[in-house]
């Protein structure tokens, strides 16, 4: 089958989670990195909106993407400042 055929038929983003959440402080609006002991509230990075480590950030959130699957390309799509939402464009390739 050719490549566009088999595009059709075939969805490598099964798997792959669509949404996940991150955790942000409403005061210093830095983001949670993980989550600690019980009863703690975990590690705070500050990440400015679209850099390398909120990218990092948001990538590691995603479940789905192993080994199975390879990352291309990964870019911030423009939202609403005050909307409070990050939306990411991956392109995955699946062997």
């Amino acid at each position: 089958m050719c490549a566009p055929c088999l595009s059709t038929e075939v969805d490598i983003t099964d798997g792959i989670s669509k949404e996940c959440s991150l955790v942000q402080c409403n005061g210093c609006l830095r983001f949670q990195r993980s989550t600690g002991a019980k009863g703690t509230s975990g590690i705070y990075a500050e990440c400015p909106l679209e850099s390398l480590d909120l990218m990092a950030l948001c990538l590691k959130k995603i479940h789905g993407l192993n080994k199975d699957v390879k990352l291309i390309d990964a870019s911030f799509i423009w939202t609403e400042p005050h909307s409070k939402r990050i939306k990411l464009k991956l392109t995955i390739r699946k062997e």
